[in-house]
């Protein structure tokens, strides 16, 4: 399996590389997840990580997804919305 991990400073990692840095995000913000034909997308707080253009291709159902909420902590809170509620934030992915 691939695994991609996008970290709270925002620095994206696909296996173990770094693809680069884009949003960092902190307590209190949204962080959204879009894949999108084999392409990875973040936003947070409504706006799109790296100009809008995915930060991950070559997607796949095999990969797998974290997202590294925590830094320099030894616990915290992650909610994950996966369309059960409405989402705070919208972006133009979702079209």
């Amino acid at each position: 399996a691939r695994a991609v991990v996008y970290g709270v400073n925002g620095t994206v990692y696909d296996n173990g590389s770094s693809e680069g840095t884009f949003s960092s995000f902190t307590a209190g913000d949204v962080v959204t997840m879009y894949v999108k034909s084999g392409s990875l997308y973040y936003a947070v707080n409504g706006t799109l990580a790296n100009s809008g253009s995915a930060v991950v291709t070559g997607i796949t159902e095999d990969t797998v997804f974290w997202l590294h909420a925590l830094s320099g902590a030894s616990s915290g809170t992650l909610t994950a919305n996966f369309g059960q509620q409405p989402f705070v934030h919208t972006t133009s992915l979702e079209s």
